[in-house]
């Protein structure tokens, strides 16, 4: 690794810490500003897997200004540039990101594919991640019985 990636790798995990700090105060514009600088200084020294850490909180953001194709599409970049990092982990976090905000705005059948996506994507040795996404299967499971329920009794 060449000094320039560590120094670059460097400042883009203050930047994210910054960003994280930034978003825990409530101050979002100031977070996305920090996730957006990370994501190019990653993308400037070539590291991927920050990159696309980077750009799964940005999706994460989005998804807090309730600007829903944006953090659809951050998210979803997130995970292909994870996988071309060779990062499926990383990847793994982008797809529950990304189910997350589908569940949370009733697009059920988008979530599913979302944490299948995960399910297809996890590496063996991440059994927490597994819990995680098993997790998430169950609450979308309980949505649809709701979803379902709801529509009988109309």
């Amino acid at each position: 690794m060449t000094a320039r990636t560590v120094d670059g790798v460097l400042r883009t995990a203050e930047l994210l810490l910054e960003a994280r700090r930034h978003e825990r105060s409530g101050r979002i514009r100031e977070a996305m500003d920090c996730c957006m600088a990370a994501v190019a200084e990653a993308a400037w020294c070539g590291a991927w897997a920050a990159q696309a850490v980077g750009l799964r909180r940005l999706g994460v953001l989005h998804h807090q200004r309730k600007e829903l194709p944006a953090a659809r599409e951050t998210c979803r970049t997130s995970v292909e540039v994870a996988l071309r990092a060779g990062e499926p982990s990383i990847a793994v976090e982008a797809l529950l990101a990304l189910g997350d905000l589908e569940l949370e705005h009733g697009s059920l059948s988008a979530a599913q594919e979302s944490y299948h996506e995960a399910l297809a994507s996890l590496p063996e040795d991440r059994g927490d991640l597994r819990v995680r996404i098993e997790d998430r299967l169950a609450q979308l499971a309980e949505a649809k019985a709701t979803r379902s329920g709801a529509g009988r009794a109309a």
